[in-house]
């Protein structure tokens, strides 16, 4: 006769450092969530599709963006590649190998806007580009990039 085992839930118990682990892994997933969603609305905004312009006809990864489509249409779509990575990423709980595609494709991300700081002339020699909007200017502040060894 076998003896009688009984399975029972056992609740899960974590240390801090586990539970703080687990916390700042959250907080970093959804933060990023939170931003992609948010740069990724701002891609339908006629400013938005102005200011990222001289970065994509710049860039060999975007430049056939710019021939291809209207500067609001290009923006838009990287506007939809945003907010897709930003769903993929949110799926984690439900769908953790759609959060890693997702995972990978922000990187892909991540390195093409890097490449703007070698792609984009002028942009360490001016301190910025000055982009004029409908309703204010604003610039890009380059002074870390510098700071960094870029171009003075």
């Amino acid at each position: 006769m076998q003896p009688h085992t009984s399975i029972e839930a056992t609740p899960v118990t974590w240390s801090s450092a586990e539970r703080l682990q687990r916390i700042g892994a959250a907080v970093l997933r959804w933060s990023l969530v939170f931003l992609q969603l948010f740069f990724g609305a701002l891609k339908w905004t006629a400013a938005e599709a102005q200011a990222i312009l001289p970065f994509m006809l710049n860039s060999p990864l975007l430049a056939w963006l710019g021939r291809a489509f209207e500067p609001q249409h290009a923006s838009e779509l990287i506007g939809v590649i945003e907010v897709t990575i930003a769903v993929l990423i949110a799926l984690r709980q439900w769908a953790p190998r759609l959060t890693m595609i997702g995972g990978f494709l922000a990187i892909g991300m991540f390195l093409t806007t890097l490449s703007f700081l070698v792609t984009t002339p002028n942009l360490g020699d001016g301190g910025g580009i000055s982009v004029e909007g409908p309703h204010a200017a604003w610039r890009v502040d380059l002074d870390c990039w510098r700071g960094l060894g870029g171009r003075s």
